[in-house]
């Protein structure tokens, strides 16, 4: 793996360098690897007009060195729609910054996701994609659905092997009181009683008689009573048992269930894969008078985390999937520090590093926020689990079950494996096997690609240099002669923001050939389920406090965001030119191509069959270059009879550089730059082939800064600081020793201190390290 992924590196390196765009396909020998990225925010409930802080961390698989450095993420809706685009750099393997949510955004749950130019190849399920919970305070919470319309969600399983049957349910939130009950019913007498955990989960074992109609039943918490008839299903077809031998390898049995013995004898493979669906082990076996049992090779697992088998036929179609987890004796930093400790208004607050086990870790960060507005595991996971795109984003990127105690874990697993049994959830588990390197990494900066083609046969046209021009503020000329499937690729180095594009082609016949600029963000969505809020009554004092918080940072312009470093602009790389004329020094000429014969020295205008041309003569060679590059306010112009309609009055300066010039793997036979008054490039008519528009480069990098109360005059301040989030720092330096120290604010209420990162074993982890209780 290592070795494969090296090659590819250098593979897509080299053709970057040598002007490999995105839309050239390369065929390799082997599946190409597939690029993680693990996103983690501050919280997961906003109000419109805040920021969400990020931190993600990209690597290859097996936690390889990332090939991109450049992230793209969006913010969208269930109807697809993108309502925020940003780009960040990826330095070391991991990208930060702040998404500022619109502040007309309607109250809703949101989408998150995050990828690279490089999983473009592999479709939008391999993408990290999570859910955000966004208030506007100011148009309130959408209708909220009628609890008599609310039903729980049931989930069966049986089990000839054992007859025996297990229900597992989960019950809405604002449907559960803390003393709500659910009940197995035969008709009206009640055969079992289970409590229901606090997010709404809950199960039964027992064995099912055919003959007895069962029901859920469980009264809400306004007393109305919820009835659900059962339907026991019939059994999987297969069933998959395992136990470790003495060594720590996999012992799996397989049972065929069904009532009639099959004798004949069939190829199956059995696959164990990790939560990131990284093959592990595979074996194929026979599977002769319905069962069978196997040692896995390689199989023996030493790190906790998510499983799953995966059984499939000899087509490689997939028969059964059955998720189980290796739980984590240790707990990695689960215990809390404190459980819970009293605070003053801007006291300080210590975070002791030498109390934690940083050393499981391969990177970690801390966050403090007001309590609610994280959401805890369970309620993650219930949540999600209705989206296959969401589940599986979750729990290959950020799910611990370490988070989860015995009995949440049981049930939790039961109703995965029921999810894992749809064809939805089973589609996302086959292996991408991509080997054609559609979309290139951008291992340098920002990529712009494309294509060339006939505009009347729409076929790709080949050797037509493109010209690329970046201009206003900080100009850059770029230029690539177009390949044989007539694509272009241009790497837009140390930019911010939005940026100004010019694209035009240099050809005989110009308007025959149109410029097709591929998209940078992938317009392909999953098919996502609207995800209702969770919000209900309960969260009105916090959702009036972080409006509070809201109101006084925009009174008092408090912002914790701080620019981490400014993008170091190239050089414009036309400065310093040896001949520069300033029209105003001269009296009023009438026409261009008069200007440039009497005042501009070197230039001479050329006139044949009606077409104009310019020639640059260099005095020191004696040599005459004919057509040189001609840039009006840093934009390329190729026509030079439409050049000269400009008029001499909008003519701000004449350059002249007179020598020829290198600009990568062209040469440019001298440049004449012309700079105008106007913003319009002197009232020019462009060719129809070139083409105008906006382009997103880099977004600013920030790191968090709140306001400190070390100092007596800060400490006295009159302004109000009531910060939501009182802490965000997610790059802290592993040799770090000395304790993390933030202040808290204003605010009074309940806060919680996080630490969350990525363990030396790859799994990411998110653990409360104690709450914090601001009081007057």
């Amino acid at each position: 793996m290592q070795k494969r992924a090296l090659i590819l590196f250098l593979f897509g390196f080299h053709f970057l360098l040598n002007g490999q765009t995105l839309i050239e396909t390369n065929k390799l020998n082997n599946p190409l690897p597939i690029e993680q990225i693990d996103l983690v925010t501050d919280r997961d409930l906003y109000l419109s007009g805040e920021s969400i802080w990020f931190r993600a961390d990209i690597s290859l698989d097996d936690n390889l060195k990332e090939l991109s450095k450049i992230l793209y993420i969006e913010l969208f809706n269930a109807h697809q729609k993108s309502i925020v685009r940003k780009k960040y750099r990826i330095i070391d393997g991991f990208a930060q910054g702040i998404l500022d949510i619109p502040s007309e955004f309607l109250s809703n749950t949101y989408f998150l996701r995050a990828y690279t130019n490089y999983t473009k190849n592999f479709g939008p399920e391999t993408y990290f994609l999570s859910a955000v919970q966004i208030i506007n305070p100011r148009i309130g919470l959408p209708a909220q659905i009628n609890n008599n319309q609310l039903k729980p969600s049931i989930y069966y399983d049986s089990n000839l092997k054992e007859a025996s049957a297990k229900i597992t349910f989960s019950i809405p939130q604002n449907l559960i009181s803390e003393n709500t009950k659910a009940f197995l019913a035969e008709k009206q007498t009640l055969l079992k009683e289970c409590d229901i955990l606090e997010n709404g989960w809950g199960m039964f074992d027992f064995i099912p008689n055919d003959s007895i109609q069962y029901s859920l039943v469980f009264t809400t918490a306004k007393n109305d009573t919820i009835k659900k008839d059962l339907i026991i299903p019939q059994p999987d077809s297969f069933l998959i048992e395992s136990k470790l031998s003495s060594n720590g390898q996999q012992i799996v049995s397989i049972y065929q269930q069904n009532d009639i013995q099959d004798n004949t004898t069939n190829t199956y493979t059995l696959e164990l894969l990790n939560n990131r669906l990284h093959i592990l082990s595979s074996s194929e076996f026979l599977l002769s008078n319905n069962k069978t049992q196997i040692v896995l090779p390689n199989s023996k697992i030493l790190d906790p985390g998510l499983y799953y088998f995966i059984l499939k036929d000899a087509s490689k179609n997939i028969l059964k999937i059955k998720a189980f987890i290796i739980d984590d004796e240790t707990k990695v930093s689960s215990e809390t520090l404190i459980n819970e400790h009293s605070y003053k208004k801007r006291q300080a607050v210590a975070v002791p590093l030498n109390e934690l086990n940083i050393s499981e870790y391969a990177n970690f960060g801390i966050k403090a926020v007001q309590k609610g507005t994280v959401l805890p595991i369970a309620d993650k996971l219930k949540i999600y689990l209705d989206d296959p795109y969401l589940t599986l984003s979750y729990l290959k990127t950020q799910f611990n079950p370490s988070e989860l105690n015995s009995v949440e874990q049981d049930i939790y697993l039961h109703i995965l494996n029921e999810k894992l049994k749809t064809q939805e959830f089973k589609t996302l588990f086959n292996e991408p096997t991509q080997s054609i390197l559609q979309w290139v990494p951008e291992v340098r900066d920002i990529g712009l690609s494309g294509i060339v083609v006939n505009k009347l046969t729409q076929k790709p046209v080949e050797d037509v240099p493109v010209y690329l021009s970046i201009f206003r503020k900080y100009p850059q000329i770029h230029i690539y002669k177009s390949r044989a499937d007539g694509s272009f690729f241009f790497s837009l180095n140390n930019f911010e923001s939005e940026q100004d594009v010019f694209l035009c082609p240099l050809f005989e016949n110009v308007d025959e050939l149109e410029l097709k600029v591929n998209r940078d963000f992938s317009p392909i969505f999953p098919s996502l389920k609207a995800i209702p809020l969770s919000i209900d009554s309960s969260y009105t004092s916090l959702i009036e406090q972080m409006m509070i918080s809201a109101q006084t940072a925009k009174a008092y312009s408090i912002t914790p965001k701080n620019q981490d470093k400014s993008i170091s602009h190239l050089p414009y790389s036309f400065e310093n030119p040896q001949i520069s004329v300033v029209l105003d020094d001269y009296i009023e000429t009438p026409t261009l191509e008069m200007v440039i014969k009497e005042l501009v020295p070197s230039v001479r205008v050329k006139k044949k069959k009606g077409n104009y041309s310019l020639s640059i003569f260099d005095s020191e060679r004696e040599l005459f270059y004919n057509n040189p590059l001609i840039l009006v306010d840093e934009v390329p112009v190729f026509n030079v009879n439409e050049l000269l309609k400009i008029k001499p009055e909008v003519i701000e300066k004449i350059e002249v550089h007179k020598s020829p010039f290198i600009l990568g793997d062209h040469t440019i036979n001298g440049i004449i730059i012309i700079r105008t008054f106007t913003d319009n490039f002197g009232g020019m008519v462009m060719p129809q082939s070139s083409t105008f528009f906006e382009y997103q480069t880099l977004s600013p990098s920030y790191i968090f800064k709140a306001q400190t109360y070390e100092k007596k005059d800060e400490k006295n301040s009159r302004k109000g600081d009531f910060r939501t989030l009182l802490y965000w720092n997610s790059s802290i330096q592993m040799s770090t020793q000395s304790p993390i120290k933030f202040y808290t604010s204003d605010q009074t209420g309940e806060f919680e201190t996080y630490i969350f990162g990525t363990l030396k074993n790859g799994q990411s982890t998110q653990f409360k390290l104690f709450n914090l209780n601001v009081v007057e």
